[in-house]
């Protein structure tokens, strides 16, 4: 048997264990995108909790503005902080993404903390229209 046919062999043993694996659990896989759906609706809400009464762990991104870009510019930062939260089980009431954990999940705490100073800035910076009309 050469590789091609070893490649081959592979393959075909591949796709039969994920065929039997799709058969087992269509059930699972058929209520996945429900599943989905409920929890970025309940997310959705969480976030407009956050926008109507922010907690004190997003104090970082100030006040929710008030015209719809930035506005959407803090739920996306609220989000991403509501997100790693519930993913990582935060019920820190005062740091976003709760204290810097040992080991490697510090190196994800770490990217997470680095990509919310990022959202958190363009949620606090307002962006300006740059029209035909602007002085130089």
């Amino acid at each position: 048997m050469n590789d091609l046919d070893r490649a081959i062999a592979r393959a075909e043993d591949a796709q039969r264990q994920r065929n039997e694996y799709m058969a087992e659990h269509r059930d699972e896989l058929d209520r996945l995108p429900r599943v989905e759906a409920a929890f970025d609706a309940r997310l959705a809400q969480l976030i407009d909790t956050d926008i109507a009464e922010p907690p004190s762990y997003l104090r970082a991104l100030g006040v929710p503005p008030q015209d719809a870009e930035s506005r959407a510019k803090w739920r996306d930062a609220a989000e991403s902080v509501e997100h790693y939260r519930i993913v990582y089980g935060i019920n820190d009431r005062y740091q976003p993404l709760g204290p810097e954990p040992a080991g490697d999940a510090g190196r994800l705490w770490r990217a997470a903390t680095e990509d919310l100073k990022r959202l958190t800035e363009q949620a606090r910076t307002p962006t300006r229209d740059l029209g035909v009309a602007m002085d130089l």
